[in-house]
């Protein structure tokens, strides 16, 4: 997991970066992902693999 701290914001900004080649996915929390233990379960759906998903 990457970390980006916004220290005017005071905030972390945390992603997982999955490569891949072809379109990007971004996937946004809170809209069908609760934990990066379920992203990375919907990512690596057969139907969403081959392009970078972030």
């Amino acid at each position: 997991m990457r970390e980006l701290f916004l220290a005017e914001e005071r905030a972390h900004i945390r992603w997982i970066d999955l490569p891949g080649e072809g379109p990007v996915r971004v996937f946004v929390h809170g809209l069908g992902c609760t934990a990066a233990s379920d992203f990375a379960h919907i990512a690596a759906h057969p139907a969403l693999r081959g392009g970078r998903a972030l």
